[in-house]
């Protein structure tokens, strides 16, 4: 149901549709205005998501803070927030009940696999070490955003043996994505971060929902609105019109922080090229099992566990870097089209998988799960396709009183949800440029 507005019929200063990262923190940089968020689901925060298991958070989406100098660590500062280390290996595997950690290159000494699928192997590690090497450069330039832009990671690799590549797939996954459908470049951007030691190294004490809090408490609860989906967003010249089921109303300016399907479906006026543009970009489910398991802790040293032969593709430890006596805080996850296709679940069932899936991951392990939550995100992440660079300008055009907010116009995670909203917000602030 609907949530009444109050004062519904006072011109604001400014709304925001959408209550996910990137919409508070436009309104949270706003917040000296009269400014109103608007979020359809019952929680503001989007996939920057986590409950409380006694005093242990269990994280159920986003989970890697980066520290000082980043959009995403600045703001976890400026909010009071504090980090903790991830102390484990951000890429491990797990394959026919054998677990690696260590440098991938020597994975094929281990894992139980025929001669062929080796070859296979070495050759998908030496394509994407020697990609990735590639984007560094080409992300200290400045040209990332074109680089591997024109074909997909698996035109990028090459045929590997199918073992191979469902190991792969379980990789690339935690963008949303498949290497049939994913630019090279937006995975390769990835590999990059984990090999270079530039992925965010710290998860935020006390859970991701903390800063989903903070912004909400500087907001003002009062000034964000969950529960009310809208229906229709114009630029009527002197003012925006926001229409909510049976309710309109008026601002001065609107920034638009939904995932772009929706922003496509609910802008009413856009210039053709920005319709085209974010019709054409596409999201990768996610599913996301979080539990609470006291007992037992044989994962303990792993932070990002693949599993890629069984329905859940990796295990996140969410404890390395916290005492937490012995219970854990693990995260179940699937992505892409596994995560779609398990989604349709019930959440009994989904119980069942997870539960079996951590059993027979560690087999014989004195352990007991204490408690499941399930989180289903169908716009999981926006997952670039070939060609992708050819969007930004569009995405970017002039739209009056109306401005654009979301990770889908950059590399999909929390930095370009932020930086977006930085944008918009300077948009605002700034005399309306008629639309194209």
């Amino acid at each position: 149901m609907t949530q009444p507005i109050a004062d519904s019929d006072r011109l604001r200063d400014v709304i925001v549709v959408g209550g996910g990262l990137a919409g508070l923190t436009a309104a949270y940089r706003l917040r000296d205005r009269d400014v109103l968020v608007l979020e359809a689901a019952p929680r503001a925060g989007g996939r920057v998501c986590s409950v409380l298991h006694g005093s242990v958070p269990l994280n159920l989406g986003a989970h890697m803070f980066s520290g000082l100098g980043t959009p995403v660590g600045d703001l976890v500062a400026e909010l009071g927030l504090t980090r903790t280390p991830i102390r484990g290996a951000l890429m491990a595997m797990s394959l026919g009940g054998q677990h690696m950690q260590g440098r991938p290159e020597l994975w094929p000494l281990r894992l139980p696999m025929s001669p062929r699928a080796r070859a296979s192997f070495v050759k998908m590690g030496l394509r994407l070490r020697w990609g990735a090497a590639r984007m560094a450069r080409a992300m200290a330039n400045g040209t990332d955003a074109t680089f591997e832009d024109h074909r997909t990671l698996a035109q990028f690799i090459g045929p590997l043996h199918p073992q191979v590549a469902t190991m792969l797939a379980a990789l690339t996954e935690r963008s949303g994505g498949d290497p049939a459908t994913m630019s090279a470049g937006h995975a390769l951007r990835s590999f990059t971060y984990v090999w270079s030691g530039q992925a965010p190294g710290a998860n935020l004490s006390g859970g991701s929902q903390r800063m989903i809090d903070a912004l909400v408490a500087a907001i003002g609860t009062d000034r964000v609105v969950t529960n009310t989906p809208v229906t229709q967003v114009r630029d009527s010249g002197d003012h925006v019109c926001v229409d909510l089921a049976g309710t309109q109303l008026r601002a001065k300016r609107c920034i638009v922080s939904t995932p772009a399907p929706i922003a496509r479906t609910v802008l009413s006026g856009l210039p053709d090229a920005c319709k085209t543009a974010l019709g054409q970009i596409t999201y990768g489910a996610f599913l996301s099992v979080a539990l609470g398991v006291r007992g037992a802790a044989p994962w303990r040293g792993a932070y990002a566990l693949a599993t890629p032969d069984a329905p859940l593709s990796v295990m996140f430890d969410q404890g390395t870097g916290t005492d937490t006596g012995t219970l854990s805080s693990l995260m179940l996850f699937r992505g892409a089209a596994g995560a779609a296709q398990l989604a349709a679940l019930s959440d009994d069932a989904l119980t069942e998988c997870a539960h079996r899936h951590l059993h027979d991951l560690f087999p014989g392990s004195a352990f007991q799960i204490e408690t499941t939550h399930i989180a289903r995100w169908p716009h999981g992440a926006p997952v670039a396709q070939p060609g992708r660079a050819t969007l930004q300008a569009p995405l970017q055009m002039p739209l009056g009183r109306i401005a654009l907010a979301g990770d889908y116009f950059h590399s999909p995670n929390m930095a370009a949800a932020i930086t977006s909203a930085e944008r918009a917000v300077a948009l605002t602030r700034a005399d309306p440029v008629p639309v194209a």
